[in-house]
Order: structure tokens, then sequence, then C-alpha cells
């Protein structure tokens, strides 16, 4: 209860009711109109612009005389401690892995964050998934081209290491609404900070 409270608190739009809280089914779900501050809230990166996404900084230890100690020290934000996961509802071409330019909208605040100076040397899973409807191996190779798009997008858009990013498919082996396989938030792209 406390998680959902915080999500709300946040901005962070939650998935419709199935009877487990989205934030055990993957992450928070956000929406197209998800901000910088929202997107840097869920995955855990500290943005100084964000109200409760920039940690307390850690100052050095000096040991000399009082003027050298009262001087200002730089901020150093320390490496996030867990895996933060938030879900989008990124959209491409039907049936495709061509994103519309709503998608490249929302990927650009994504992209943002992840390059920010305080998510340096942060690790990165894409993971692409589907709904139920259609083939188990339609969907499987539907799933991983999704999520190399978007990789492919923020490495080239946004400079990321290719290397520090992950992209896997899931298909539609991960459903966020059981009740219903079509529904249209099992078709999502969760995106993972792994952590330094």
């Amino acid at each position: 209860m406390r998680t959902a409270k915080l999500l709300v608190a946040l901005g962070i739009a939650l998935a419709p009711w199935s009877g487990t809280p989205a934030a055990a089914q993957g992450g928070a779900m956000l929406n197209d109109s998800a901000s910088e501050c929202d997107i840097a809230g869920a995955l855990g990166i500290p943005k100084a612009e964000c109200p409760g996404t920039a940690p307390a900084p850690m100052r050095g230890l000096h040991i000399g005389n009082s003027a050298a100690m009262s001087a200002p020290q730089p901020d150093v934000a320390p490496p996030v401690a867990q895996e933060h996961t938030a879900a989008f509802q990124i959209r491409f071409e039907f049936g495709s892995a061509r994103l519309t330019g709503e998608a490249r909208q929302l990927l650009d605040r994504i992209g943002s964050v992840l390059a920010a100076p305080t998510a340096a040397g942060a690790r990165y899973r894409i993971s692409g998934h589907t709904d139920g409807v259609g083939s188990t191996t339609r969907n499987q190779k539907l799933s991983e081209d999704r999520a190399e798009a978007v990789k492919g997008y923020l490495v080239t858009r946004f400079g990321l290491e290719a290397g520090r990013v992950d992209a896997v498919g899931k298909g539609a082996s991960e459903l966020r609404n059981r009740q219903d396989p079509g529904a249209a938030e099992n078709r999502r792209v969760e995106i993972t900070n792994l952590g330094s």
C-alpha cells in the first residue's frame, strides 16, 4: 500500500486494477504524458530539478584547516542500490517495430533522463512485451524487434553506450492483465535501471 501511495504522489499512473498492484507486476505504468520527473522517479534516477528524486548529497571528508572545511564541496549522487522498473505504452505501427511520432516524443523524454549526468554508469534492460493475441512465435519475435527498436533509438539519439543497454523480448509470457490477454496494457516496453 505504501508503494502505491508513493507512485500516486509521484504522479505515476497505475495500471487498471486486475487484482495485483501495478508495482508488483513489473513496475509503475507511465502513460504518454509522463514528464521527465515522473520517469526519473520511477527509474530511481536523481534529477536535481525534480522534487523527490534528488538524494541527499554525499560530501567528502576534509582534514585540514577550518577554511578548507567550510568551502563548498561538489555533490556526489550515490549509486542506485536496487533495480527500478517502469513500463511505458510506447506506440508502434500496427504489427511492426516501427516507432510512431508519439513514441519518439515519449522516448525523447526517457532518453533525456537516461543520458543525464546523474545516471552515468548505469546499466539498463529494455523488455518488449506483446498482448496474448496471435501466435507465440510471432509475439516473441515482435517483442524482441520492438525492444531492439527502442534500444537503437536511445543509443543513436542520446549516445547511450550500447553495451550498457540490453534488449530482450518477452512475447506474451508476462501479461500485465491476465484476465484480458488482448488488453492494451499488455503491449508495453519496460525499462529497468539495473544500477551501476
